[in-house]
């Protein structure tokens, strides 16, 4: 289907319409204008029913998504378009799960709500920091409303209800009077021990009405309002000038920096036929790999901003000559494209004494420490 032009998605969120804002690509907001322009045609001429109403829609918001350019969430948008951002926007459907079960969904404000229903087990997964939801998702629920409003500043908000779970000055006596409107035999909470109630607070309250439990799991990051998403971390591995290898030689700690290069989802990395390194990794393969993208020193705040990303995974070494000739033109790709002209030459030379190494990318986070132009610092994936 081709894109329109004059859809509210493209002139409000399409740097292209001149709104100075960029959370898709100036086609793809077109088409995502056209396409619900047209499912709401559907429905108002009633060629459609409620429910394929709803799962075109859904199947519209879903794959919206995935060719969004930010960061994880919509509480703002990148400078630039990222990879995803640039392809097409594909449509698939909507995978739902069929079964003779019925569902009762409700949107309202929950601790009204509480008071009207009752059960077996009641799951409470609340906010747990100061960042709004509604914040969070708005262009999501703009495509789903698709009811023109005027957006607010540079990202281009919505009004939207602000929860008391998000205030620290009302969420104990919100969380309170919940719990103790509950009638249910089970309560289940999920919170972060970093959260804006401390877990003593939690503990109080529970306690008070029924039988308290505490179950634990450790998270692999602990400031997680620091953590970035998958592709902020494989931003920064493709754009650090050295990683650090460590790695176990010998029984004890051992690591070592080294060019890398990313081909989808393995690391790559040459190294000598024989020494400390490659006697480690033949040994045991189990490794973790340390990037570093910008810095910058903010002495007025005793800090440094970063970007980090972490890789763990397994090293296996390539004996294929020619996958060894291909991952070596895209290290020296980009570490030495003035210098491609005498590649063949050095391969020449270099190839039978030169091993190759991937590394498996089990495990990826991103971790960034930034502030704004105001000073304050951007967490839980903010942009600016």
């Amino acid at each position: 289907m081709s894109g329109i032009d004059n859809g509210f998605i493209y002139s409000q969120y399409c740097m292209g319409s001149g709104s100075k804002r960029q959370y898709f690509s100036d086609d793809n907001g077109k088409r995502i204008d056209a396409i619900r322009s047209k499912i709401e045609y559907w429905k108002r001429t009633n060629e459609i029913s409620d429910d394929l109403y709803f799962f075109l829609l859904c199947s519209l918001i879903e794959s919206a998504d995935k060719c969004a350019n930010t960061a994880s969430v919509y509480g703002a948008f990148l400078k630039h378009l990222k990879k995803t951002a640039q392809k097409p926007l594909l449509i698939t459907p909507a995978n739902f799960q069929l079964n003779n079960n019925s569902h009762e969904v409700y949107n309202e404000d929950a601790n009204k709500l509480i008071e009207k229903i009752k059960g077996d087990i009641l799951y409470l997964d609340p906010p747990y920091n100061s960042r709004q939801y509604g914040a969070n998702y708005h262009l999501l629920n703009t495509i789903a409303e698709y009811k023109p409003f005027t957006p607010k500043g540079k990202t281009g908000l919505r009004e939207y209800k602000k929860s008391n779970y998000c205030s620290k000055a009302k969420v104990k006596d919100s969380f309170e009077h919940l719990i103790r409107s509950a009638n249910f035999r089970y309560i289940i909470l999920s919170y972060n021990n970093e959260g804006l109630m401390p877990i003593e607070t939690i503990k109080q309250i529970m306690s008070k009405y029924g039988h308290y439990k505490i179950f634990q799991k450790r998270c692999y990051m602990r400031r997680k309002d620091r953590q970035m998403p998958k592709e902020f971390a494989l931003q920064v591995v493709d754009k650090c000038q050295y990683a650090t290898l460590s790695m176990i030689s010998e029984g004890k700690p051992y690591c070592v920096p080294l060019s890398i290069v990313r081909i989808d989802d393995f690391v790559y990395f040459h190294s000598a036929m024989a020494g400390q390194k490659t006697n480690a990794l033949r040994q045991n393969p189990d490794v973790c790999l340390s990037c570093v993208g910008d810095t910058n020193l903010v002495p007025s705040e005793f800090t440094t901003e970063y970007e980090c990303a972490i890789i763990k995974g397994k090293a296996t070494e390539i004996v294929d000559d020619n996958e060894k000739i291909a991952v070596l033109k895209h290290i020296c790709e980009r570490y030495a494209l003035s210098n491609m002209a005498g590649f063949d030459n050095a391969i020449k030379m270099s190839l039978s004494r030169t091993a190759i190494w991937k590394i498996s990318m089990d495990e990826v986070t991103g971790k960034r420490k930034k502030y704004d132009k105001n000073g304050e610092e951007m967490k839980f994936g903010r942009m600016e």
